[in-house]
């Protein structure tokens, strides 16, 4: 049986404001230094990374 790995990361921002960055692309593609598209809108594509991750939007939570 193999090891899991865990990992624990703590963010020196508010959940808002990682929620608003990963949904920007301008903003998401700053934070990994590399090409991102993404659009808020439910089903759309997006990318990041350059185009080698590629998926769609499944949905948004509201963060007030």
């Amino acid at each position: 049986m193999s090891n899991m790995i865990s990992q624990k990361v703590t963010f020196g921002a508010s959940p808002r404001e990682l929620f608003q960055t990963y949904l920007d692309s301008k903003k998401h593609g700053a934070a990994i230094d590399d090409k991102a598209s993404i659009s808020r809108k439910v089903g759309s594509r997006f990318t990041a990374f350059s185009g080698m991750l590629r998926e769609r939007n499944l949905g948004s939570s509201r963060i007030g």
